[in-house]
């Protein structure tokens, strides 16, 4: 919760302000009514700097590069405005935290006041922990191999991983016209949600057929377990239900 002499002086004493403030609050994105513009956007810029200050601390106690990031506008079901905070690794962006200033009627079932302005972020501890340790593939944070545990069993919280020897991938491509209002995170939720033992998602063409004027995207899905090989078999029944939970999502394979 921030006052406003307090979020002033905080202001003041950064040099560094998250930029394109104004052009992501919009209709879509709103500050609540009952809440003073000005002051709104002081917290998020506050709440942007802080958060911004934070990975960039722990970046430097890893001893790794301060990374390039960027805020976009999004929409959470218990802040507005609302934002995520996206961090460049490898050539790719990867949303890191959201945050926003807590809507009133959460604050009213809390007991306090809905005019006051109280700022909410959750961060990703998974993603970081891969960024920080350097570890490629997420389902080795709740593997139990021994390859993989023992490599922090001597307290060294600054050890990097060090990739052993993993079961042959299969890769299977899709290919769609975008839809209308597309968006690749809600397509890698779908993904994920109903294919097991995937490892990777990624783009690999993007063509526009000038006729048409629509554009063609195809993805490169590889799967790999963790602990046995899997068969064509296998494979084929998870990418098959994925094609048609996209399908009846609207999406035009090609």
């Amino acid at each position: 919760m921030f006052q406003k002499n307090e979020l002033q002086r905080q202001i003041a004493e950064r040099a560094h302000q998250p930029e394109h403030l104004d052009e992501q609050i919009s209709k879509t994105n709103p500050i609540q009514e009952q809440h003073n513009p000005a002051h709104a956007r002081e917290a998020v810029r506050v709440l942007k700097a802080e958060l911004e200050s934070m990975f960039i601390g722990l970046f430097k106690a890893y001893k790794l590069p301060i990374p390039s990031m960027r805020w976009l506008p999004t929409t959470f079901p218990f802040t507005s405005p609302s934002f995520e905070l996206e961090i460049l690794h490898e050539g790719k962006w990867i949303e890191m935290l959201g945050c926003g200033v807590t809507q009133g009627k959460v604050l009213a079932n809390a007991g306090v006041s809905p005019t006051d302005t109280v700022v909410a972020f959750g961060i990703g501890l998974d993603r970081l922990t891969m960024l920080l340790y350097d570890i490629p593939d997420i389902r080795l944070l709740w593997s139990e191999d021994e390859r993989f545990l023992s490599q922090w069993s001597q307290g060294n919280d600054m050890q990097r991983f060090v990739p052993f020897s993993n079961n042959p991938p299969v890769d299977r491509d899709i290919s769609f016209w975008m839809p209308s209002e597309w968006q690749e995170n809600d397509m890698m939720d779908i993904i994920r949600e109903k294919g097991k033992d995937i490892e990777v998602v990624e783009k690999i063409d993007q063509w526009t057929d000038p006729r048409q004027k629509r554009t063609s995207l195809t993805y490169r899905i590889r799967y790999r377990a963790m602990g046995r090989n899997l068969t064509n078999a296998e494979v084929n029944q998870l990418q098959d239900a994925i094609i048609d939970d996209l399908a009846s999502k609207g999406y035009e394979f090609r």
